[in-house]
């Protein structure tokens, strides 16, 4: 399952200014003619930490957090080698080429404010989109300093890593140092570097392990979120005209505002059906109450019973593990052998016990007796197919239920949708396959360009069906397009299935 955490504030602060610009659609990072910029951004990491609670996100070891931002410079030559228009600070500037972006946590909180431009000439013109409240670079609050808090305290000693803080959010001679700290392989504050060539590219930052540890351990890693500047011995160069490379930011009126893309590594992959002698097999179970998928108070224990070929009881607990929210799973290989293996086509049970449920209403747990599934072995040479012999590839016509086509979904209700695919076999009448080698991917349509929504994401397997889970609140007001790709023996089909639009209400009660 993937889900979207977009910025909740952010601000672009210019060296030696007291101008805020944290409504401004697009940031200007820039360096050069006496003056240098930074881009400071935070996200909101409870939306993340609720699918942790409720289980969906059961094993955070398989989560995957990454920063994506999307240039707001053209694809046009031209602009890497003329000077462009800038209103901040009332600069021409031309597109930087060939260097270094640092991304480091911002240590205090601080607010966005509510300035727009940052024209050198704001005050004598009147211009109501100028200000000063709020972060700049002076200030995390208005009218408090980078550094203190409310009652104007010093909130740091000079012997931790905030000595630089006082003068901006960081001086551009303690950057200097960490950055060198950094490149030397020390601990430093800075997280990672992003290198460009053309000044053109979009930003793709992995930041798992720091988003993590903020979910996890947020005592020790507080989230007050993160900056993003350009490498502390270019900020202080002088060149004329100015460098710079922007950004969409969360104010942006397009679809492309910046956003934590956050992965879940797991597929569920059910071989009850067709458990195969000789490789490992996992074995589910799901738990529903009233139709919705339920965790247990207790991870279950599961028993594995049967018999080997001569007639001796099998038995094994194996370790059982939750996938997500409501399902847990273990992972068997049972061996065959010409002298005590296991025969194929042989019945195995697995029993599920110490199932316990939480009821909120009596605020007891509520146990129930013991399950029993089954399962048969199949043939190791059903699955390992070695010989003189090719199968030719499988087609599947795949289609999608749980979305209507052209369906208008509202947007900020919390809305998960399981979407089943069913795989129908051509020239048949109503056989279908539940299938392992199956993706789907969302895009929108742009003119004839398709931008991916998200790349290709696995499909699960369950015992009886394929399907995906899709977080309405991920997406943003548009529509989206939902494309399938099957693969069998290196034939790749592609399958586009159905269009759907988000909509969202407004305060008023009125749909955009």
């Amino acid at each position: 399952m993937l889900i979207k955490t977009y910025l909740d504030k952010s601000n672009t602060i210019v060296y030696d200014s007291h101008i805020n610009q944290g409504f401004s659609p697009i940031t200007y990072i820039f360096y050069g003619d006496e003056k240098y910029s930074r881009y400071l951004f935070h996200f909101n990491l409870d939306y993340i930490r609720q699918f942790i609670c409720d289980g969906t996100f059961a094993d955070t070891c398989k989560l995957k957090h990454t920063l994506k931002m999307f240039n707001s410079g053209a694809l046009d030559f031209r602009q890497m080698t003329q000077p462009c228009g800038f209103s901040s600070p009332g600069k021409q500037m031309q597109r930087a080429i060939s260097f270094d972006l640092i991304l480091f946590q911002i240590p205090v909180d601080w607010d966005q404010g509510r300035g727009h431009d940052h024209p050198k000439d704001g005050y004598i013109i009147g211009d109501s989109y100028i200000s000063n409240q709020g972060s700049n670079w002076f200030n995390s609050h208005t009218c408090i300093q980078w550094g203190y808090n409310r009652l104007g305290e010093y909130e740091h000693t000079s012997d931790e890593p905030y000595g630089g803080i006082v003068n901006g959010i960081y001086d551009n001679k303690f950057l200097q140092q960490e950055y060198t700290k950094y490149l030397s392989g020390q601990n430093s504050i800075i997280l990672t570097t992003v290198h460009f060539d053309l000044g053109s590219e979009n930003i793709e930052i992995d930041l798992t392990n720091i988003i993590n540890n903020m979910i996890i351990k947020p005592d020790i890693f507080p989230n007050n979120g993160f900056c993003l500047a350009f490498d502390p011995f270019l900020e202080t160069r002088n060149m004329n005209p100015a460098q710079t490379i922007n950004f969409f930011t969360n104010n942006t009126s397009t679809w492309f505002e910046p956003y934590l893309q956050t992965e879940y590594q797991i597929q569920i992959n059910d071989d009850r059906a067709n458990f195969y002698l000789d490789k490992w097999n996992k074995l589910y179970l799901y738990s529903n109450v009233g139709g919705e998928p339920t965790n247990l108070n207790k991870i279950p224990i599961c028993t594995i019973t049967g018999n080997y070929e001569d007639g001796t009881k099998y038995t094994l607990i194996p370790e059982v593990k939750q996938a997500t929210k409501g399902i847990y799973y273990v992972d068997i290989l049972l061996c065959s052998g010409n002298a005590g293996g296991i025969e194929n086509n042989r019945m195995f049970f697995d029993e599920w016990s110490n199932l316990e449920y939480f009821n909120c209403s009596t605020q007891s747990g509520i146990r129930l007796k013991p399950v029993e599934l089954d399962f048969t072995t199949k043939s190791a040479d059903n699955f390992y197919l070695i010989g003189n012999n090719d199968f030719l590839p499988k087609q599947y016509t795949p289609t999608v239920s749980g979305i209507k086509y052209n369906e208008r979904i509202e947007r900020e209700n919390g809305e998960i949708r399981k979407c089943i695919v069913r795989c129908d076999i051509p020239y048949t009448q109503n056989q279908s396959e539940i299938i392992d080698i199956l993706e789907y991917k969302i895009y929108i349509r742009d003119g004839n360009k398709e931008i991916d929504w998200c790349n290709w994401q696995p499909v699960h397997k369950a015992f009886n069906h394929n399907f995906f889970l899709l977080d309405i609140d991920s997406f943003l007001p548009n529509e989206y397009n939902i494309r399938l790709k099957t693969s069998s023996n290196l034939e790749v089909r592609m399958h586009d299935s159905l269009k759907f639009q988000i909509i969202s209400k407004e305060k008023e009660g009125h749909y955009s």
